[in-house]
């Protein structure tokens, strides 16, 4: 009787547990959307830490284009670490980022028919506030509105587009509102 009250006891304490030792999910980004492309995101967290693999293609609007340069295309494969501030629910709060990206690019001109293509490694530095994960009416759904810098560090610097030339960004800010789920 006692083996079975204190087994009981275990199981209904590991059940109440408020932070599991581990999460996994996923994620997209409504901008990448908004702009004809898609982005996913796995990730994998545990402690005050988040490890994410990414995957994003996103069509760059042309009226942010320089000097006639239009249809701007990126794909994005990224490995980032996110630090999660503050003590709280598992993810449900502040955090900052940087990681390695590498962006596949291309670029056109108005006058010209062909296209430009380039790459970049970027550093990417980010920051931003994940709302509503695990809480009893969101579930496991959750928003992740946050702001960034990408730093180009390495890569094509001049990118022939017929008799035009164009050079990439080096410094490109974004902001976007995250939507995911995890376990």
């Amino acid at each position: 009787m006692k083996k079975r009250f204190v087994f009981i006891a275990l199981v209904l304490s590991m059940s109440h547990q408020s932070v599991p030792a581990f999460k996994i999910g996923v994620e997209t980004d409504v901008a990448t959307f908004i702009t004809g492309g898609f982005h996913i995101s796995a990730w994998y967290g545990t402690g005050d830490w988040r490890y994410r693999a990414v995957w994003s293609h996103v069509r760059v609007p042309d009226r942010v284009m320089r000097g006639g340069f239009t249809d701007g295309r990126v794909t994005t494969f990224a490995l980032m670490a996110d630090h999660f501030t503050d003590r709280g629910d598992m993810f449900d709060r502040w955090w900052a980022s940087t990681g390695v990206s590498l962006w596949f690019s291309h670029v056109g001109h108005d006058d010209e028919y062909e296209v430009g293509k380039y790459w970049s490694l970027v550093i990417p530095a980010e920051s931003g506030y994940l709302w509503g994960h695990y809480r009893k009416a969101w579930n496991s759904w959750y928003l992740n509105p946050w702001a960034g810098v990408h730093i180009r560090a390495l890569g094509t610097s001049d990118v022939k587009v017929g008799d035009h030339t164009f050079h990439p960004y080096r410094v490109v800010p974004t902001a976007s509102i995250k939507f995911g789920s995890g376990l």
